[in-house]
This record gives structure tokens, C-alpha cells and sequence, in this order.
């Protein structure tokens, strides 16, 4: 009896168990069936940046655009939604990677790829522009020295580009000192132990042109455009390095290719020549009295060397009478003279000051520059004087050889510092020869580039290439995205991404040869080159559904294949309630034909948890009962 009951005990409380568990099972399967609906913030209405989210534009292709790309000219963080850098939202199914322009300042040398043809003869940057290079030459023989030491402070300065170069730095203090001889030997020297150091060839071409060793300067500035076409320091130099060889045909071509590499630069060395052109005296008749009927502010002299003993020298004495002449005639203004202790230790401007007072100048009118060093410092002490009373009107008193480059000079350096003058001139002597006034003409170019700040390397960094445009397009001809690049830039083709395609490369028209790589002569459109690949299709994995307040994105299931066949991708819709659809294109306000499942807390879902519930009431219940029988 008692083992008869024992048993049939177990049986009952089997029975509830079983009943029990398979009442849980079925409440947890329908809890779990549901969609599981990630919770949004509807307050900041942002999805995760780890979603993708993608406008179907049809069956084949879909816009991704979450990349893991960082963009330094946009900040965008890593791994951050971004949009797609397009200038045309009519290119579907192309993704573009940001451009991170390059954040030098100096810009780098072009890629010998990049000429039409590059010889140590001659260069070509297109099929219309080029020239040929100047031969090369050895060094000249140098001058007799300078002063030396007493030199080095004068004005202007000479060399300031190499000034802190540790190469050259002392070749600097030699060329302000004008120690010429150890000079010549030393930069000769470095030239040829060292042939690929550039600045070595620049401050030679400079040093050169100040000591009118022309066909030796245009030597040089070719060493540095046969290794560096594109230098425009070098090319600019190099067209007053034709100017005064008598190249014309040179300096018609080197325009050109200074035009067509930095248009700027080519306008302001441009000028220079013309207005220095325009004021030589073959055009302007120089001569002991005025030009005009102008009315001056201010005489402006230009010294001369003395003689050893500081008397003044004949030239000298040339212009000291004219400036005494023309002092007498406009008896109230100021006169600035100018000129340092060049040849020998008097300076021009105490030795001129000093002649006039005795000759009955008052000497409150005068005022002295005493650091000039040559024409181009005359011209930066003058200016300054002129600005502390405000001259604008001047007088020019130099030898008549002398006074086109005064002139001349004094111009260009007043413009180039902003200071507006207007210049007549007289002259003391007489009319010079025609190779003297020949070299005059020829000497003014040098010292007018200098005065202008278009001579030194350091003048020429305010210039840079000019950039042309490079517009990208798909293989249908739609624009994708647009870029500036310096002209002979290499091109950084942008990586896209399209379904069931790979990117093969890049041409510059729809059907022509991949580029494997491209430096822009001018402004040039490249298209996308794409080939088949059925590998290259979205992964079939579905993407869980968001709920981001009116707007529903979601993910349709692929349709079920054969295990051996690939799943057609995926596609991401975007619903759009009724009230928004007319905001958005149509392709991306198409509301999805695909069924959703439930969402949790739907009516559905809360009556099978009901019924699961009852079941497992149902269980207790009845296994209560049971047991009180029981007892």
C-alpha cells in the first residue's frame, strides 16, 4: 500500500513537471519570436555611427555612405557618418573616399614625367612651349677686391636668401664684403663637389649678374632648370639672364614657360622689363634740365665714389654743380643725399654735403643717407626720407649716363613698397657714348628685378604654380567629384566603391587606356573605368530595422536560395510617413512592399504572452488539486 502510493506520487508530480516546462518553453519562444527593435533616443533623432544606412536606387546598386576614412581637410572623426563628396547627387551607386590635400608649403619639384620632353638640351612643358638650355660654361675670373669688412652693412644686402644657409653662409659675408676672389674660388669649389646642391647655382647667378658676368649667370640658372624645369626663381632669373645676353628669342619662350607655370610670376618679372624698357634712354631723351614743368618736393642725389682724400671726385663734381643749379631754383625744399663709403672710407653723401655748403646750400636743407651701397640702396634710403615729410613729387640729380637707371630703380622700388612718387630728372656732364649708354641699358634690368624684390630666392616664395581643376566622372559621365592640384601635381585617384563592379582604374575619356599615373597640364576630366565582378555584391547578412521617430528604416530578408547559389543582396529602404514624401526624391521615398514583422509591445505580441501565462497557471493549478486528493 504505502509503495502503491509512493509511486503513483512520482507519476503525478512528473506529469505537472513535463506539463511545466513545455508551458515555458512555449512562453519563452513567443517572447523571443518578435522583432528585437533597437531603443533610439527620439529626443536627438541620431542613428548609431556603426549603422550603414543606404538609399536603394535599384535591384543592382545601393550608395554606402559610412566609411572609416578620415578626412583631414573635413574632420570627420574615424569611423564616422559622412556623406558622399559629390558635386552632382544624379551620380548614383558611386562612393568616393575623402581627398586629404597635401598641407606642405614649399612646394616640391615636378615629376620629370610630367614634360613633354626633358633633354640636358632642352625642355619642353607642352608641344607649343619650351627652350632650348644655355650652354654651360666654367666660372669667369673675378674682379679686384672690395673694401671688405667696412662693406658688410651697407644697403642693400646681397645673398639674404643663403644668409642662415649652413653651406653657404660665409659666401654670403665674402659677397657683402665684395672679397670677389676667394668668392669665385669658393662657390666654384662647391659647385662641382657637390653639383646637385641648387643653391650653390643661385647665388653664383647672382653674384654674377651684380658683376655683369651675364653668359656665366645664365649658365648657372640652366644647371638648376635642366634637374628643375618648374623653379620659378630659377626660370624667372633666367629671362634677365637672356634679356641682357641679347636672347630674344629666349626671353620670348622663358616667358612663356614662366606664364604657363606661375602666371603671377611671369606678370610681375614682366613689368619690371617693360617699364625699364620703357625708360632707357633710347626711349626718354636724358638730359642737364628737367622734362617736365613739374614742381618738386624734394631733390634726390645720387652719389658718386670720390677720390682718396675725400674731395669730390670729377663725376662727382658733375653732379654736385646740377644740384646746386637746381637747388637755386626751388630754393624751399629738401635735398636728400645718398650714398655710403663704398670705395673708399668717405662716405659720397658727407663729401657731397660738405661741397654744397660751401658752395652756399644751407645745410638745414640737406639730408643725408650714408649706408647706400649701389643704386638699389640709394633708392631704400631716399624712399625713406621721402616718407617722414611726405614727398611725392622728386627731383632726380644724377650724371645723364646715370639717371635712366636712377630713375628707373627709384620707380620700381617706391611701387614695390607702396609708396607713390612721381619722378622728373637733370642731368650734370655730358651725353654718354652708345656702348656706355648700351651698358647702362643693360645694368638697369639687373638692378630693377633687384629693387623690385623679383631677384633673390627668397623674393619668389609669394609665387606658386598655378593649379588646374580635375574633375572625376563616372563611366556614364556624371560628375562624381571636382579637385584643384598645382600644376604638375600627380593626381591621387579617388578609390570608389559600386555592386557587382570593381574600379580597374582611371582614363581621360569614357572607353580610353587606364592612367597609372597622371600629372595635370591643364584643366582635364577623367572617367571611371569599371569591369564585371559578381564577387563584389553586398553581404546577404540583414540588417536589423531602426525606428527613428515618423521614419522606419528597414531591412528586407533576402529570399531563401539553394546553399550553392549566392543570396541576392539586400536592399535598404526608406519609409517616409505621407506627410514627407514630397521633400525627397522618388527613388527614396518608395515606401517597401516587404511585409515587417511584428514589433514588440504590438497587439499580437501581447496576446500570445497571455496565453503563455495561462498556461502555466493552468499547470499550478492543476497540480494543486491533485495533491489535495491526495491527502
Amino acid at each position: 500500500m504505502f509503495n502503491t502510493n509512493n509511486n503513483s506520487c512520482r507519476a503525478r508530480k512528473f506529469k505537472a513537471l513535463k506539463l511545466t516546462s513545455i508551458s515555458t518553453l512555449a512562453l519563452f519562444w513567443l517572447l523571443s519570436s518578435g522583432p528585437n527593435v533597437q531603443a533610439l533616443d527620439n529626443n536627438s533623432g541620431n542613428l548609431p555611427t556603426s549603422v550603414s544606412v543606404t538609399s536603394t536606387i535599384d535591384s543592382s546598386q545601393s550608395i554606402d555612405i559610412t566609411t572609416s576614412e578620415i578626412s583631414t581637410e573635413t574632420g570627420v572623426a574615424e569611423n564616422e557618418t559622412t556623406t558622399l563628396i559629390s558635386t552632382d547627387d544624379s551620380a548614383p551607386g558611386v562612393q568616393t573616399r575623402a581627398y586629404s590635400a597635401a598641407s606642405d608649403t614649399e612646394e616640391a619639384s615636378i615629376s620629370k614625367d610630367f614634360y613633354e620632353n626633358l633633354t640636358n638640351e632642352r625642355v619642353d612643358y607642352t608641344s607649343e612651349i619650351g627652350f632650348d638650355f644655355y650652354s654651360e660654361l666654367p666660372a669667369p675670373g673675378a674682379k679686384a677686391d672690395g673694401r671688405g669688412e667696412p662693406l658688410e652693412k651697407l644697403i642693400s644686402n646681397y645673398g639674404d636668401s643663403y644668409a642662415n644657409d649652413s653651406i653657404l653662409s660665409e659666401d654670403v659675408i665674402r659677397f657683402r664684403r665684395w672679397e670677389w676672389q676667394d668668392l669665385y674660388k669658393s662657390l666654384d669649389q662647391k659647385a662641382q663637389e657637390n653639383p646637385d646642391y641648387l643653391n650653390t647655382y643661385r647665388l653664383q647667378a647672382e653674384v654674377y649678374l651684380v658683376n655683369k658676368n651675364y653668359k656665366e649667370a645664365f649658365s648657372q640658372l640652366d644647371r638648376i632648370l635642366r634637374r628643375d624645369p618648374s623653379d620659378i626663381h630659377a626660370l624667372s632669373l633666367s629671362i634677365l639672364a637672356a634679356k641682357v645676353t641679347g636672347e630674344k628669342e629666349q626671353v620670348k619662350n622663358r616667358l612663356a614657360a614662366l606664364k604657363y607655370i606661375s602666371p603671377e610670376a611671369e606678370e610681375a618679372v614682366h613689368n619690371v622689363l617693360k617699364f625699364s624698357d620703357s625708360n632707357n634712354a633710347k626711349k626718354v631723351n636724358y638730359g642737364s634740365d628737367q622734362l617736365t614743368d613739374m614742381v618738386p618736393d624734394v631733390i634726390a642725389v645720387f652719389g658718386q665714389s670720390p677720390n682718396p682724400d675725400g674731395t669730390p671726385s670729377p663725376a662727382l663734381i658733375t653732379r654736385l654743380e646740377k644740384t646746386k643749379e637746381m637747388a637755386e631754383r626751388y630754393p624751399d625744399i629738401p635735398i636728400v643725399l645718398s650714398g655710403g663709403p663704398v670705395r673708399y672710407e668717405y662716405a659720397e653723401a658727407d663729401v657731397m654735403a660738405k661741397w654744397l655748403v660751401e658752395n652756399g646750400i644751407s645745410a638745414d636743407r640737406l639730408i643725408l643717407d650714408d649706408i647706400a651701397r649701389d643704386t638699389p640702396g640709394n633708392a631704400v634710403g631716399m624712399v625713406k626720407a621721402f616718407k617722414e615729410f611726405g614727398a611725392k613729387n622728386v627731383l632726380a640729380v644724377g650724371t645723364i649716363l646715370h639717371l635712366p637707371r636712377a630713375t628707373t630703380v627709384l620707380k620700381v622700388y617706391a611701387d614695390a613698397v607702396g609708396y607713390d612718387i612721381t619722378i622728373d630728372s637733370a642731368g650734370g656732364g655730358t651725353p654718354p657714348s652708345g656702348s656706355k649708354q648700351e651698358g647702362e641699358r643693360l645694368y638697369t634690368y639687373v638692378n630693377a628685378l633687384r629693387a623690385g624684390f623679383l631677384y633673390t630666392k627668397d623674393d619668389f616664395d609669394k609665387f606658386s604654380r598655378r593649379t588646374v581643376k580635375v574633375t572625376f566622372k563616372d563611366h556614364d559621365g556624371k560628375v562624381i567629384e571636382e579637385r584643384e592640384y598645382k600644376l604638375g601635381e600627380k593626381v591621387d585617384f579617388p578609390t570608389l566603391a559600386r555592386d557587382g563592379f570593381s574600379l580597374k582604374g582611371w582614363a581621360t575619356n569614357s572607353e580610353g587606356i587606364k592612367l597609372d599615373e597622371f600629372f595635370p597640364k591643364l584643366d582635364t576630366k577623367l572617367y571611371a573605368i569599371w569591369e564585371k565582378n559578381p564577387d563584389n555584391l553586398p553581404s546577404e547578412k540583414p540588417k536589423e530595422p531602426i525606428q527613428t521617430g515618423s521614419n522606419v528604416v528597414v531591412t528586407e530578408a533576402p529570399e531563401a536560395k539553394e546553399s550553392n547559389k549566392k543570396a541576392e543582396s539586400s536592399a535598404i529602404v526608406t519609409k517616409v510617413s505621407e506627410d514627407k514624401k514630397h521633400s525627397l526624391p522618388e527613388t527614396a521615398s518608395a515606401v517597401s512592399q516587404t511585409k515587417s514583422l511584428p514589433k514588440t509591445n504590438s497587439v499580437n505580441n501581447l496576446s500570445y504572452s497571455l496565453f503563455g501565462f495561462c498556461l502555466v497557471g493552468l499547470s499550478f493549478t492543476g497540480r494543486k488539486k491533485r495533491s489535495k486528493n491526495n491527502i
